[in-house]
């Protein structure tokens, strides 16, 4: 497994209040001596105090995945590419979890144009397209501000402008989808095996319609305090146990 044991010394975490280095050196240590379960329950007590980074969460992905604890691992890997979508030992890691899915549901080939733009909006966080389409457009008033000032018009200048002007307008819109997309949608990660889907918030023999294992990605739509609405990404939707599922 790449990098599996490789722990960072030092983790990008905000200290609020209290200086976390004794916990962050303590978990790092536990997993340098395999006690994986030890190592993840300190990670777990730093993220419960606020402190968060791509780092800390891949390292605690690597905790659980040494435990077999393949929905947890997949969540913490999950968690780390949402804050660094470019931790290439995350998206590894993260693909490694997923082979060990029981029953995995595979997602059809969407096509080159769509799985292109899809990379492009998961590759980059969403302060980051709007920073990067800022600077695109501001590059272009930029640019035509220069024509204007010497009465430089058409040409290379014009076209470069016009060309910085679309592609900021298409980063934004990117953005605006991507907004859109964590606004709308609430998922979670399966952290139990063989967990029963019912029709409704209820537990009864006739109700079960179906079963999902850990490590499962699905959409939520509703979450009471013990029942949490659930969709698939085939299409199947029904309730299941809140302490069944993290959300992401």
């Amino acid at each position: 497994m790449k990098n599996i044991l490789i722990i960072s010394l030092f983790l990008n975490v905000f200290v609020r209040g209290s200086d976390m280095g004794p916990l962050i050196e303590s978990a790092n240590e536990s997993m340098n001596q395999e006690l994986f379960q030890d190592a993840a329950n300190q990670y777990e007590s730093i993220l419960s105090q606020g402190m968060e980074s791509s780092t800390l969460y891949y390292n605690l992905g690597n905790a659980y995945f040494r435990q077999y604890l393949f929905g947890h691992a997949i969540w913490s890997y999950e968690k780390s590419l949402q804050l660094d979508p470019r931790n290439g030992d995350a998206n590894y890691n993260l693909d490694l979890a997923n082979a060990r899915i029981v029953d995995r549901m595979d997602i059809p080939d969407p096509g080159f144009i769509l799985t292109q733009y899809r990379q492009l909006k998961r590759g980059l966080t969403l302060n980051e397209m709007v920073l990067f389409g800022a600077i695109l457009l501001f590059a272009s008033v930029l640019l035509f501000g220069v024509r204007g000032l010497f009465g430089v018009y058409g040409g290379l200048t014009g076209n470069l402008g016009i060309l910085l002007t679309v592609l900021s307008i298409l980063i934004h819109a990117i953005a605006l989808d991507k907004y859109w997309s964590q606004s709308d949608h609430i998922s979670g990660i399966l952290i139990t095996n063989g967990v029963d889907v019912y029709s409704g918030p209820f537990e009864r023999d006739d109700s079960i319609l179906f079963r999902v294992n850990e490590g499962t990605k699905a959409d939520i739509v509703a979450w009471e305090d013990l029942w949490v609405e659930i969709i698939l990404i085939d299409g199947k939707k029904g309730w299941i146990p809140a302490g069944t599922i993290r959300k992401l």
